[in-house]
Formats: structure tokens, C-alpha cells, sequence
């Protein structure tokens, strides 16, 4: 009671004082375009990282990918066709779009190209229209 009486209340319920400049400033800035921000103030980019981690999968997988692993029996380039050897059976992939990537995990370019005969293989791939695989890696 004694501070209300002194007028200290007065002081602590006051609103804080919005500065002009500031105002103007914040006008200024979203009054601008995205791009022309950004050419005006240029982000610092970040020193890249050394690389500590295990290598990155060539193919993202997906949330209805699968995989299998077999032995490549027959390999047709020009229909991008690939018959492995399961352990149901021989399964026919399409691989026109798979990535190859060796028994070290680093990728070895497109499996139309890199495949023999004989090769054990684990093959991710996403049933649709036959089964489109999307990653061939080779095991040792």
C-alpha cells in the first residue's frame, strides 16, 4: 500500500513506448520482396562438415518399399530388365531407373551396366506397375 500511494503503480501498469525508428524499420523490411532481402543480406554459409557418418543409401526409401536378396540369373540391357534368382523362385524387376551401388556403399552408377551374372544382390524396390526397383546393391 505504501508504494501505490508513492505512485509506483502508475509507473509498473504503464504501456512500454513503441520506437518510431524501430516502426519504420519493420515497415521497410516486410515491405520488400523475399529475393531482394536476401540479396541485400546474404546468409553466412556454414563450413561443411567432415564426413563421419556411413555413407547415404543411393535411393531414398520410401514408407511401401521392399527388398530381397538374391543372385542376378539374367541381366537384358535393352529392356532394362532384370531376373534374379530368389529363394521363391526367379522374379523379374524392371531397373530402368535403380541405382547400383557396390559392397562398400558408394554408388557405382546405373545397374543396367554394372551386373554380371552370378552376382549375389539385395534389391529394393516398390511393387506398382511390376516390380520398379530402385536401388541394386551388391553384396560380398
Amino acid at each position: 500500500m505504501l508504494l501505490a500511494r508513492r505512485g509506483f503503480a502508475k509507473l509498473t501498469a504503464r504501456k512500454p513506448r513503441s520506437c518510431p525508428v524501430r516502426r519504420l524499420a519493420l515497415l521497410i523490411a516486410l515491405s520488400l520482396p523475399a529475393a531482394a532481402h536476401a540479396q541485400a543480406t546474404p546468409a553466412a554459409q556454414p563450413a561443411p562438415a567432415a564426413k563421419t557418418t556411413p555413407a547415404a543409401q543411393a535411393a531414398q526409401p520410401s514408407a511401401d518399399a521392399k527388398y530381397d536378396e538374391g543372385t542376378v540369373r539374367k541381366l537384358d540391357t535393352a529392356r532394362s530388365l532384370l531376373i534374379c534368382d530368389m529363394p521363391d523362385g526367379p522374379v523379374t524387376y524392371d531397373v530402368s531407373q535403380a541405382q547400383l551401388v557396390d559392397a562398400q556403399g558408394k554408388a557405382a552408377g546405373s545397374a543396367t551396366q554394372g551386373l554380371s551374372a552370378g552376382q549375389k544382390i539385395r534389391i529394393t524396390y516398390t511393387v506398382g506397375h511390376g516390380a520398379q526397383a530402385s536401388e541394386v546393391r551388391i553384396l560380398k
